[in-house]
């Protein structure tokens, strides 16, 4: 089994990351509607916006969490000072555990955009990945979302090139990579995992 199927939370300075958990269903859906004509512009399942949906997304990803079998890894961002969930991120199933690839992907609410917060994000995701489970992680973003360039930029990703794109018709992406632990910006991060016994370590 994967080490990251034991992972509880990955805490930065302004962060705690954890998995997604039953219960998050409202306070996500108020942010997806608070954001949805960014999101909108850039992901297509922003289209449906319901309570129903967003409460599908959860169940789907608490259940990845707990079968240890299916590779896809939702989390939440809560900012510690307002204690709210502000955003989305995780490692999807287009990575590839057994061959050490992980993909990164993030979104945060409109409100705390601008603050450095999903470069904070990326980051601390990317050094847990490096430790725990990846050769390479990847982020990928459509070419003209100059925002999830910066962020790619700033934490010293490699731009791989133009690639089609997987989600959506006629698009292309950029493929940022990352393989090395001491290209990133320096950040405190620390994690805890569920031993065997059920404590956190």
């Amino acid at each position: 089994m994967h080490k990251i199927y034991t992972l509880k939370q990955i805490e930065t300075p302004r962060l705690i990351i954890r998995p997604v958990q039953l219960g998050d269903e409202s306070e996500l859906n108020k942010l997806i509607n608070n954001s949805y004509e960014s999101l909108q512009e850039w992901t297509r399942w922003a289209d449906d916006t319901s309570l129903e949906a967003t409460a599908a997304f959860i169940q789907k990803g608490v259940f990845a969490w707990s079968s240890q079998t299916i590779e896809y890894f939702p989390m939440v961002l809560i900012h510690k000072e307002d204690q709210k969930i502000i955003g989305v991120s995780g490692y999807n199933e287009r990575g590839n555990l057994n061959e050490g690839i992980c993909k990164i992907i993030y979104w945060c609410d409109i409100d705390y955009q601008g603050r450095g917060l999903v470069t904070e994000c990326v980051n601390a995701l990317t050094r847990y990945a490096l430790n725990y489970e990846a050769k390479i992680v990847i982020i990928e973003m459509f070419v003209d979302n100059i925002n999830s360039i910066a962020v790619a930029e700033r934490l010293n990703f490699v731009n791989q090139g133009i690639r089609k794109s997987a989600v959506k018709d006629d698009a292309f992406n950029y493929c940022f990579t990352c393989v090395e632990l001491d290209a990133l910006p320096s950040l405190k991060v620390n994690w805890r995992h569920e031993a065997n016994d059920g404590t956190i370590v």
